[in-house]
């Protein structure tokens, strides 16, 4: 249908509105708008550390099975 695609088209061109004007804010106030883009609100950014001794290595046999 026509119609679900204008309403698409009108929807994308919403979200980038969005965006775009928020990152030009940011720009205006000497920010870098890309900084915290892998940051989710409430978590770290880096994965949590690994435990010494739980990583085992392993070879895997030729016939696949392991």
């Amino acid at each position: 249908m026509q119609l679900e695609t204008e309403i698409a088209a009108w929807a994308l061109d919403e979200a980038c509105l969005v965006i775009g004007r928020k990152f030009e804010n940011m720009l205006n106030d000497g920010k870098n708008p890309f900084a915290d883009a892998s940051k989710v609100e409430g978590q770290r950014s880096s994965y949590a550390p690994v435990a010494n001794g739980s990583v085992k290595k392993m070879q895997i046999p030729a016939s696949g099975v392991w």
